[in-house]
């Protein structure tokens, strides 16, 4: 039997709140046009409440869902979902039987639960997408779509193919936003660079331009040759190399950057702040479905055991 979803949980309460408030941050991953091509999942935090949590009594024999059955692992919004076809019901508990054929039938007693599949059910096959990747969002098309592990497989416009997984996919854009032309951008300056987060600023430490044979590495270039920036992002210190997509140069004070920090960290509360109002208004949703029905069962069991009733 799976261990229930309030282990995990209390796990966690005796951690300080940076811990586990640290962890709703992602890890940032800045796109540059000369990286490795990698696919990138969903973040974390979005791949665990993407999806609606439906009550237990919604769910009935023979549905497929799934059932978090670790809560609070790592940190507190730490989520590890199983999936699997419900057998039967009992009480407050359900039998699931794993998808994942090497797991056994086990009874599941926690309060999480979501339909299942649900990341790709609005996609077919052939769709224009926009896949995630180090290099930026990409342009492709799906391949095909296994719906029992809720998964895709792409191919990338220049032929190169991605088997089935679950990419952090979006749907085209239609614009695309910067450029890689740093010929008007000195070392010093703040730009804004595309990332995993979003449109993220950044001062540039250092510029090299090679043109030909020859390689330039003055703070200030006018080539447009095979450019690389080194890059210090805001306001973390976070240091990358490559060739990002970029917005700038942008006038930015010494007080605004302060600023900017600040707003970064206060935004970062309101994530956490909101992830959590999510999870217990789901959790809370749930546990009143489940009291009001319990209670009104007590009461019909109490009138038919009173005398005349």
């Amino acid at each position: 039997m799976r261990p229930p979803l309030w282990l995990g949980a209390c796990t966690v309460l005796g951690a300080t709140r940076e811990a586990w408030a640290g962890s709703l941050q992602e890890p940032r991953v800045v796109f540059s046009a000369n990286a490795t091509r990698k696919v990138l999942a969903v973040p974390g935090l979005q791949d665990g409440f993407l999806s609606l949590v439906v009550p237990r009594l919604d769910l009935k024999e023979g549905d497929v869902v799934e059932v978090a059955t670790e809560l609070g692992k790592t940190s507190l919004l730490d989520v590890a979902w199983t999936a699997g076809q419900i057998l039967s019901k009992r009480g407050t508990e359900i039998e699931l039987r794993p998808l994942d054929e090497q797991l056994k039938p086990f009874w599941f007693s926690g309060v999480l639960f979501r339909r299942f599949p649900w990341r790709y059910v609005a996609l077919d096959v052939n769709d224009a997408v926009e896949v995630c990747t180090t290099r930026g969002w990409e342009l492709a098309h799906v391949q095909s779509i296994q719906a029992a592990n809720d998964s895709i497989a792409v191919a990338f416009e220049d032929g190169e193919t991605f088997p089935l997984g679950r990419p952090w996919v979006r749907r085209p854009a239609g614009n695309v936003l910067g450029s890689m032309d740093y010929a008007q951008i000195a070392v010093d300056d703040k730009v804004k660079v595309e990332t995993s987060r979003g449109w993220e600023m950044a001062k540039v430490l250092h510029k090299e331009i090679e043109i030909g044979k020859h390689c330039c590495t003055s703070s200030f270039c006018h080539g447009k040759g095979d450019s690389t920036l080194d890059l210090e992002m805001c306001p973390d210190g976070e240091r990358f190399s490559g060739r990002p997509r970029i917005v700038g140069p942008i006038a930015v004070k010494d007080q605004t950057l302060k600023l900017w920090k600040e707003n970064h960290q206060l935004r970062a509360q309101v994530a956490e702040l909101s992830a959590l109002k999510s999870m217990v208004e789901s959790i809370s949703v749930v546990q009143i479905s489940m009291f009001l029905a319990q209670h009104k069962i007590s009461g019909y069991v109490q009138e038919m055991l009173t005398p005349g009733g």
